[in-house]
């Protein structure tokens, strides 16, 4: 029996993980959970950047838009599960899958997919505001969605989607940093954050 060389077993195929690692039919990482505040990684969110190129006609451009797009700055209309975020003068964060982007290149606007650069977590609870309030320089409001500096180190993105729930994005390299830093926020704030057991 002719015995197969290295070139000829087929590799592995490499399972997609999320920037805490987690697989993609794993459940989400909790990083922190109690009654009063609670940190939940959002693994493979869907996120893309929907932008105005420079030469487009702005007015016309949203008329013919397939969506409703929201018109206030660091504004945000829809759901948790499907939203659209006004965070640039000309520009718009689309979230969920069931968004009709256009193709790249089609029409006055410059799609962008950021899933695999942006992490995303679910901070919920009466604790949550006071936690993101030692942390930053906001207090986002009712439908705010804000662009702010994380305890002096990494600029993230807060979506208030709830009176004690707030979506925080973050870029990737930095995913781990916001997890423990939100784990050591639970412990200053009296909540026990989740740990992996210790090997015996």
């Amino acid at each position: 029996m002719k015995s197969q060389t290295k070139s000829e077993v087929a590799a592995p195929a490499l399972q997609a993980r999320s920037a805490l690692g987690t697989a993609r039919d794993a459940s989400p990482r909790v990083v922190v959970a109690d009654a009063a505040f609670q940190v939940v990684e959002e693994p493979f969110l869907k996120i893309a950047s929907l932008r105005l190129s420079r030469r487009a006609d702005r007015d016309a451009a949203l008329r013919a838009s397939p969506f409703e797009l929201p018109q206030t700055p660091n504004r945000w209309i829809g759901d948790a599960d499907r939203s659209i975020a006004h965070f640039e003068p000309n520009a718009w964060l689309l979230f969920g899958e069931s968004h009709d982007v256009p193709a790249a290149g089609e029409g006055p606007w410059l799609v962008t997919d950021l899933s695999s650069r942006l992490a995303s977590f679910r901070l919920r609870g009466a604790r949550a505001a006071p936690v993101l309030a030692s942390a930053t320089a906001v207090s986002p409001g009712t439908q705010a969605f804000v662009r702010t500096l994380f305890a002096e180190a990494a600029p993230v993105l807060i979506q208030r989607l709830a009176e004690s729930d707030y979506r925080v994005l973050i870029d990737v390299s930095f995913a781990e940093y916001l997890a423990g830093w939100l784990a050591d926020a639970g412990r200053l704030h009296g909540q026990d954050p989740l740990s992996e057991p210790s090997a015996k």
